[in-house]
């Protein structure tokens, strides 16, 4: 079997229990366990950055920035996010089910972009306007 590495991995561990969060890739590998719950709905990890777009020349906006700017408005809309923060970026995990809103809310202050193959291309090719798919 060919293992296949995960492109988004995150291990938090409380006093409590541990949280993974993984892609797609990860989840198709964690091994079945009674003792592994699974959330309900599927998360998708937006990465914010400033400057041209590029995931290689921007520079991360900042977690204060972040509130400010991105958390605020999705707050205004009833959308649910997830914090995940890292040294080098923030994350924010917004439910699948709430993307078409996420774009439609966050299109009209933002350039929305997405990687592809690698590559960095304009997120408006998701088929979303309105908050609603087309």
């Amino acid at each position: 079997m060919t293992r296949v590495r995960c492109k988004f991995f995150s291990l938090t561990e409380t006093p409590e229990d541990y949280t993974i969060i993984v892609d797609e890739e990860g989840f198709k590998e964690l091994p079945e366990s009674e003792h592994l719950s699974v959330a309900e709905a599927t998360w998708l990890a937006l990465n914010v950055v400033s400057g041209g777009g590029s995931a290689t020349n921007s520079q991360p906006i900042g977690v204060t920035k972040i509130a400010k700017s991105v958390i605020a408005p999705l707050a205004d809309h009833n959308i649910s996010v997830f914090m995940l923060s890292t040294y080098q970026t923030d994350f924010i995990l917004v439910r699948e089910r709430d993307l078409p809103m996420v774009m439609h809310t966050l299109s009209s202050e933002f350039t929305l972009l997405r990687v592809i193959n690698g590559e960095t291309v304009a997120a408006n090719s998701l088929g979303v306007t309105n908050g609603f798919p087309q």
